[in-house]
């Protein structure tokens, strides 16, 4: 049975007209971009991602857990947790028992951790401009409207 009247009655009327599916497709295009340009450094999007959200809680030197970094990314534990798993077996993040609550992680980038995070990030500024142009471009309009759809679906 053919599906045109189930598309004839949307208001969709091209795939592209869906506002969902262009962010995933840029989602998408975003990552692999960054995959590619991410490969010299032996990282993935995700696992860069998670190593900077890292950085940033622990800028101080504030100890911080899994759990912090979960509820900082917004993404679900397990998924964190198997990439965090990846990392830690690459000697860049260490993962260790929270002395004052075992049921939880403390985690911290190692100093390798650090080393791939100093040569990655430049890269990821590069790779900003190259796909998003230049700052003062469609990317701040871009940036203002994806802050404001962030701050209304966060947790």
């Amino acid at each position: 049975m053919p599906l045109l009247d189930l598309f004839t009655d949307s208001q969709l009327k091209v795939p592209d007209d869906s506002l969902g599916f262009l962010l995933w497709r840029v989602t998408h295009a975003w990552q692999r971009f960054v995959d590619d340009q991410l490969q010299v450094c032996g990282l993935t999007h995700l696992q860069f991602a998670l190593m900077i959200a890292l950085g940033w809680l622990t800028r101080h030197n504030e100890p911080t857990t899994q759990s912090d970094l979960v509820e900082f990314v917004e993404m679900h534990p397990m998924q964190v947790s198997q990439v965090l798993s990846i990392l830690q077996r690459k000697g860049q993040i260490s993962r260790d028992r929270n002395p004052a609550n075992g049921r939880t992680k403390r985690i911290a980038l190692t100093a390798s951790g650090e080393t791939a995070l100093r040569q990655a990030l430049p890269l990821i500024e590069e790779a900003h401009t190259t796909f998003f142009g230049p700052a003062e471009a469609v990317a701040n309009d871009l940036g203002t409207i994806l802050r404001s759809l962030a701050l209304r679906r966060s947790r």
